[in-house]
């Protein structure tokens, strides 16, 4: 096996805020506030055991959460948190946990949620205890998001802040500083919130605001130089990204010519990357840069080749064959180079994000694993070569990387650059991949991207590209007709890569953008603006309207979804599309061991109050048909209450099961036989008032009928935890074969329940 080396926490030269997470959708928004404040954070799982800890952090922040403190099973903090005697902050969830733990009684379900907008009056007390709110007046707006309640005020605590739905919206100990507030103050939609967590880590806590990049650029080196030693080779795959040039520069700034960079031309790249590539890390960096022109290799083996799952595997798999061609050329060189080395370390450009989707919380039905973003490659090269993994960049966000990279003297021009997805050009041609239709894409692309520089916008955006859909239009230049090509322009905003809003360009600017490339990119008849509110490429969430939160493997998001006509049940006359989620032996998310991919509708609305049906109809078919010999867990909520399960479930001693089950709290209530080509619909009858949950099924187009009703569960969610898809348990093999699972009718309605499978908005799709 081979040893992962990652950067020290730095908590030896940074005061040091330790964020726990309760699985809470924005604790890596409270790393994000610290930071920017200049006080270093660092997130860990709830779960952590203190005495595990090799460092004493400043203060400690507890985070929000999907589950009730009360539950049997919800998470908790190790007891010797309360004994290291360093500031607490409970933030929503976290501000439960603290007055549950003193007394189970303080804690309960409230009479309704309370969601969205609230204005909380502060109360001063006049001791330490005024000092969270200190500067902010009698009164702040803040967002709140939680069913639960503190019923009663913990014993040796004091009221600092209150609303007209809660009496307790903040809370204080009297003598010690420990805080609670009921609200999330990490959000944008508490203005004040950055002041607030000011307030606690610098004032309270005694946190140094000193988290600077260009000393963290000095530590770094100095750690690299005492890991890799003197004579050791690294080696490390460059692309043109941010990413990958900034941990390149570290790299060449720590150990010198020590580091060999390996530049891959598969002949998807962007118009003249490579000389650019060149000319920044070969010329103007000093690094010592080998680049492999490929192109003719990755175009051959991708002719014929449409599919956007098998593209992708074609190139990684090439990449991966070329690498480590080069590496073992690298070694021999280096034999007969004095004072040298051999290779030892592998440069990979993880960022702190992959990082926190692998320590968050994610409860006792997940597999927490250190994240891996290369996929297969540090796993061939170092199994195969006993190479070793360093990841100079784990510990930062995007922006702290640009930071970096500005400190190392990169031009803007790069360190600004909008994403790039590894497999190319490849992936954004709808169809087959040619040199032709690369190439036109390409220029495409260029001109897009050269007009959005132009006209200033190019900072504004987070990430712009044109495609090319291999399908034909007809159009008109002069007096001839023209028979070719659309390109397909997209540009978004987005703060973090996980949901984006599209960005809104004045319509003469597309328009001149669409003559330009008409008129000087031969093959192309048409282009369009795309203004789905999808995410940007790369991302493992996107937006495929009226969804949010994708979840699925390392591919691009159209290798594990597809919507069309053709995916629905034909009686669904409410929809006009149906979903095709699949699954494979690459829908490894964040290194998990289990395969997932999943939809997460997302709403503003309270679904977690009175009766709700969540319904859904699905399929399977005789081409890529589910394995039943793996457990399934389909359409489930975040802590499990009710769900489908289908496949030998774990533990069985039979070799195989399709059983397609309805489970709650994993316990069998009823059951069916999966036939292929068979539509199965259900939904869900919860109860969250009374905690019953009931199923109505039926087949095809059979309207539904209760089947099971009235079972007592704990129920719970934020409104924003249904996944629909599928989540397959392979014990992390990657030889189980592709999954089609198709679904239709998705949609959650009051009581009464809308029996017929035609939808409550039937005709009108049509």
């Amino acid at each position: 096996m081979a040893t992962n080396i990652v950067s020290e926490s730095p908590h030896n030269n940074f005061d040091t805020i330790l964020v726990l997470d309760f699985g809470s959708q924005t604790s890596h928004l409270i790393l994000r506030r610290l930071r920017s404040l200049g006080v270093f954070a660092e997130l860990l799982p709830c779960t952590t055991k203190i005495a595990d800890l090799t460092w004493k952090p400043k203060g400690i922040v507890f985070s929000g959460g999907p589950s009730s403190v009360y539950d049997e099973g919800s998470p908790h903090v190790d007891p010797a948190v309360f004994d290291l005697n360093v500031p607490i902050l409970g933030i929503c969830y976290g501000c439960q946990e603290i007055a549950w733990r003193l007394d189970s009684k303080n804690v309960a379900r409230g009479a309704a949620r309370e969601y969205g907008h609230a204005d909380v009056k502060i109360t001063k007390v006049n001791s330490h205890v005024d000092r969270l709110f200190a500067g902010m007046g009698d009164e702040i707006p803040v967002f709140m998001s939680h069913y639960d309640k503190l019923v009663s005020l913990p014993t040796g605590f004091v009221v600092i802040a209150s609303t007209k739905n809660s009496e307790f919206a903040g809370i204080a100990h009297e003598e010690k500083p420990v805080f609670g507030v009921q609200f999330h103050p990490e959000l944008e939609h508490t203005p004040r919130g950055t002041e607030i967590l000011r307030n606690f880590s610098v004032d309270i806590c005694g946190a140094q605001a000193n988290w600077k990049m260009g000393d963290f650029v000095q530590l770094e080196i100095a750690r690299i130089r005492e890991l890799v030693g003197d004579k050791a080779l690294v080696l490390g795959a460059v692309s043109g990204g941010v990413d990958s040039t900034v941990g390149a520069a570290l790299m060449r700034e720590a150990i010198g010519d020590r580091f060999k960079a390996i530049l891959i031309d598969n002949g998807c790249m962007r118009l003249n990357e490579c000389e650019q590539v060149k000319e920044t890390l070969g010329h103007h960096l000093g690094i010592d840069l080998t680049v492999v022109d490929a192109a003719d290799l990755f175009l051959g083996r991708l002719a014929g080749v449409s599919d956007p799952e098998k593209k992708r595997k074609i190139i990684g798999s090439t990449f991966i064959d070329l690498f480590e061609q080069e590496a073992i050329r690298i070694e021999k060189e280096a034999e007969n180079t004095p004072n040298s080395g051999k290779v030892e370390w592998f440069l990979q450009g993880t960022l702190y994000p992959d990082v926190i989707e692998s320590l968050s919380f994610r409860g006792p039905s997940a597999t927490i694993k250190t994240h891996h973003n290369v996929g297969g490659l540090p796993e061939r090269m170092m199994n195969g070569q006993g190479l070793r993994l360093i990841e100079p960049l784990r510990l930062l966000f995007k922006d702290e990387v640009r930071a970096i990279g500005r400190q190392l003297g990169i031009h803007e021009s790069l360190v600004g650059r909008h994403p790039f997805p590894g497999p190319g050009i490849a992936i954004r041609i709808l169809g087959d991949v040619t040199k032709e239709r690369v190439e036109i894409a390409r220029q495409a692309d260029n001109i897009f991207i050269s007009m959005i520089r132009e006209a200033g916008l190019y900072d504004q955006i987070s990430q712009a590209f044109a495609g090319l859909d291999t399908n034909r239009s007809v159009g008109v230049f002069g007096d001839q007709r023209v028979w070719g090509y659309i390109i397909i322009l997209r540009a978004v905003r987005t703060k973090d890569f996980m949901s984006a809003e599209v960005f809104n360009f004045d319509n003469a600017f597309l328009a001149n953008v669409a003559r330009t490339i008409c008129n000087q990119v031969e093959g192309v008849a048409r282009v369009v603006y795309d203004l789905d509110p999808t995410c940007p490429e790369g991302s493992w969430s996107n937006q495929i309207a009226p969804w949010q939160w994708y979840i699925h493997g390392t591919g691009s998001t159209g290798e594990y979804l597809e919507l069309s006509p053709d995916f629905k049940n034909p009686v669904d006359t409410s929809d006009a599309q149906g979903i095709r989620i699949s699954i494979d032996g690459t829908s490894f998310w964040n290194g998990q061991t289990m395969e997932r991919s999943e939809i997460i509708p997302q709403t503003s609305e309270n679904l977690g109050t009175g009766r709700l049906f969540y319904h859904f109809s699905l399929m399977t078919s005789t081409t890529n048909p589910p394995n039943p010999k793996f457990e399934h867990q389909i359409a489930f909520f975040e802590s499990h209450f009710t769900e489908l399960k289908y496949g030998l479930l774990s533990g069985d001693s039979a070799s195989e099961d399709n059983t397609l089950r309805w489970c709650v709290s994993g316990i069998t209530k009823w059951s069916t036989q999966l036939e292929a080509g068979n539509w199965y619909n259900f939904a869900y009858d919860i109860d969250f008032d009374a905690k019953t949950v009931s199923l109505w099924a039926s087949n095809g187009s059979d309207p539904l009928s209760a089947v099971v009703t009235g079972v007592s569960v704990s129920t719970s969610t934020n409104s924003a935890d249904w996944h629909v898809g599928e989540l397959r348990l392979n014990n992390g093999g990657t030889d189980a074969a592709a999954e089609d699972w198709f679904w239709s009718g998705i949609y959650v309605e009051n009581a009464p329940i809308t029996a017929t499978i035609a939808g409550p908005l039937a005709g009108q799709s049509e």
